[in-house]
């Protein structure tokens, strides 16, 4: 019995003189586009879908688009994991490699879990509006654990790349460059807009208060009292909200075209595979 492995797989065995190729379901190419299918999902439609729930519900002038382009970036983002999903458990029962036995697949099982749970908050979320609705705690769960979520599964996306290593894989320079540059933009261009938009909507908050006063609208107390103006910011947000978003999704587009085309051309299985045969020892004879 002579198998031809290549990074620790059977490509094929040679039973009797008679060669059983690998399928394409039990070689690598699944993982990869699963890979693919999870970095678009979570590193591009999720992340955008949620920082445009963040930003533009609360848009100066109002945006009311924001929540048909959350749900449909969402919900285009949880299908695309759901199919990588089928892609790798295909791959596995195909292969007979065991379930479950490390930590991105117990991760990555904990996050479709929650995904599938943020969906349900959020549709509890949005029934449950009314006009002067105030916050309740499924909006605080829906929002805070759509942030979790998206932070888990950035890290989920690394261990993922790592784990083709680990398998023997070959990836390329460029994918980590890209995978690298897109996670270190989306949070140095949301850390520097939340600086801002804290501080406006402070500020904002600080200048109300002060308007609605009753030592301001008697026009006495205190004369060293500030006027509301005199505390207008003097360094306002750099961008709107729609600026910004604009900014952030193109920026997050071109980095998940990098990435997946990366991921495309630049993973792959060693060039040279060897001759081992099977009666020998795992450590493989070359013949």
């Amino acid at each position: 019995v002579v198998s031809v492995r290549m990074a620790g797989r059977v490509l094929f065995h040679n039973v009797g003189g008679e060669a059983h190729e690998e399928t394409w379901i039990t070689s690598m190419a699944p993982m990869v586009a699963h890979g693919i299918c999870m970095v678009l999902a979570w590193l591009f439609l999720i992340n955008v879908g949620t920082h445009a729930a963040r930003y533009l519900k609360k848009a100066d002038p109002p945006l009311p688009e924001w929540f048909p382009f959350h749900v449909w970036s969402n919900g285009i983002g949880v299908t695309l994991s759901l199919v990588g999903l089928i892609f790798v458990v295909a791959h596995i029962v195909a292969e007979g490699s065991p379930h479950l036995n490390g930590l991105h697949q117990v991760a990555g099982l904990l996050l479709t879990m929650g995904m599938l749970l943020q969906a349900y908050l959020g549709a509890q979320a949005h029934y449950s509006w009314y006009e002067g609705k105030p916050v309740s705690p499924i909006d605080m769960w829906h929002w805070w654990g759509g942030r979790l979520l998206l932070v888990a599964a950035t890290g989920e996306c690394l261990l993922g790349l790592q784990l083709l290593v680990d398998e023997g894989m070959e990836v390329g320079v460029n994918v980590w460059l890209a995978i690298g540059g897109m996670v270190f933009s989306a949070f140095g261009l949301v850390a520097y807009y939340e600086v801002y938009y804290w501080y406006d909507r402070e500020v904002k908050r600080i200048v109300k208060a002060a308007e609605g006063s009753e030592l301001h609208a008697r026009g006495g107390g205190d004369s060293e009292a500030p006027e509301p103006d005199a505390m207008r910011p003097r360094h306002r947000k750099r961008f709107s909200e729609r600026q910004f978003m604009l900014i952030y999704g193109v920026v997050m587009a071109l980095f998940a075209l990098m990435l997946v085309g990366s991921m495309y051309f630049s993973i792959s299985m060693p060039h040279m595979p060897h001759m081992v045969n099977d009666d020998d020892d795992a450590h493989g004879a070359v013949h």
